[in-house]
C-alpha cells in the first residue's frame, strides 16, 4: 500500500479574507477623507447649494403666483442689508421697491451653513454679491426673470486658506452656472476667462 501524499497548501488568500481587508480599507480611507477634504471647500460648496435652492424658489414663488419677488442679504432676518456673510431674505415685493415693507411677507429666511441664528453665523470666507448697477438684492419678476442682467456671488476664502475662490453666475433667465477651471491652472475663471479675485 503505497502512502498518500502529504498535501500541499496553495500559497494565497481566500476571497473572504480579501473581501474583508478590502472593507477595513474603504472605512479607513472614508475616515481620512475629512482631513483631506478643506472645510473651507465644503463651505463654499454649501453656500452654492443653498443659494441655487433659494433662487429656484424664489422663481417658482414669483412664477406660480405671478408677483415680484427678492432675494436680499440680511443681517437681522427682519430687513434687507448690504452684507451678504449672514444670511437671506426671499420676500414678496409687492410695490417693486426692493424692500421688505410691513404689508408683504417673507417667503423665506436663511442663513448660510444651517446655523441656528444669524447670530452665529459660522463663515469662514466671505461672500460678495456684484451686478450692474451694484444693487445688492436680486429682483425676480413674475415671469420668473433676472432684472439685473448677470450677476454673480462670489465666495472668498480666509487669508492663509488654499482653497480658492469660487463664484455662481446667475443670468437674465434665472439659470445657474459655477464658474470652473477651463485651463487646468488650478484657478476657476470668470465668464471672461480670467482667474476669479477677491
Amino acid at each position: 500500500m503505497k502512502n498518500p501524499q502529504p498535501r500541499l497548501r496553495k500559497q494565497g488568500y481566500t476571497l473572504l479574507e480579501l473581501l474583508i481587508t478590502v472593507a477595513i480599507i474603504t472605512i479607513l480611507a472614508t475616515l481620512s477623507l475629512p482631513a483631506l477634504y478643506p472645510p473651507e471647500q465644503k463651505e463654499a460648496e454649501q453656500v452654492f447649494v443653498q443659494m441655487g435652492a433659494l433662487v429656484s424658489a424664489a422663481r417658482a414663488a414669483a412664477i406660480d403666483r405671478h408677483i415680484s419677488v427678492v432675494i436680499c442679504p440680511t443681517d437681522n432676518m427682519e430687513s434687507c442689508s448690504n452684507d451678504w456673510n449672514t444670511g437671506v431674505l426671499v420676500f414678496i415685493d409687492n410695490n417693486q421697491n426692493r424692500q421688505l415693507d410691513q404689508s408683504e411677507s417673507i417667503i423665506e429666511r436663511s442663513v448660510w451653513g444651517g446655523a441656528p441664528s444669524a447670530s452665529s453665523n459660522s463663515l469662514r470666507g466671505t461672500l460678495h454679491w456684484r451686478v450692474f448697477g451694484n444693487r445688492q438684492s436680486i429682483y425676480i419678476s413674475p415671469l420668473g426673470e433676472i432684472s439685473d442682467q448677470n450677476g454673480n456671488l462670489t465666495w472668498c476664502p480666509p487669508s492663509g486658506s488654499s482653497v480658492t475662490p469660487h463664484q455662481m453666475v446667475l443670468n437674465s433667465s434665472g439659470r445657474i452656472r459655477l464658474a470652473v477651471d477651463q485651463n487646468g491652472d488650478g484657478l476657476r475663471e470668470d465668464s471672461q476667462g480670467r482667474p476669479i479675485s477677491c
